[in-house]
């Protein structure tokens, strides 16, 4: 069994009666994962030119992280994005495809979730939502600030059966 461990920290630093307080604020987020049926594993570091999409196909044209063959799932178990740059405005934004859209992750096709830059989202699910090939396994990707291009991270589990 492989597990997953997410940290996030804060540290706050504030002047009180002019001395300078600081202080470290730390929540460890622990979230066993059994991975032992994930078979189906995609990450990368992608480019998207200014007012720029894509579409990423969970069934069909995305290579598998080890090489090899291309990814097809038939449930999806988690979704990471993590935007990689700085500026502010160069926001990410995803979601279903409004064509083949996967389902369960959003509402509907139209559903999309802004990642601010330096954000991220994540999104886990043991049980797995069901992807269709063809018909409900796209996820949308664009880049909505105008001038700048976005780099961001991408992790994909998913499940052959």
């Amino acid at each position: 069994m492989a597990t997953t461990k997410a940290t996030v920290r804060a540290e706050v630093f504030e002047s009180l009666n002019s001395e300078n307080q600081s202080g470290s604020i730390r929540h460890l987020i622990e979230h066993l994962i059994d991975t032992s049926s994930y078979d189906e594993v995609f990450s990368d570091r992608r480019t998207l030119s200014a007012s720029a999409s894509e579409v990423l196909d969970l069934a069909g044209s995305l290579e598998k992280v080890f090489g090899g063959d291309n990814l097809a799932c038939a449930k999806l178990h988690l979704v990471l994005v993590v935007n990689r740059n700085s500026t502010a405005g160069d926001d990410l934004e995803l979601g279903p495809d409004s064509t083949a859209g996967v389902s369960g992750l959003f509402s509907d096709t139209s559903d999309r979730i802004t990642i601010p830059a330096g954000g991220a989202f994540l999104w886990h699910d043991p049980n797995g939502i069901t992807v269709t090939g063809g018909s409900a396994d796209e996820l949308y990707v664009a880049e909505t600030g105008g001038a700048n291009s976005v780099s961001y991270d991408i992790l994909i589990l998913g499940a052959s059966s």
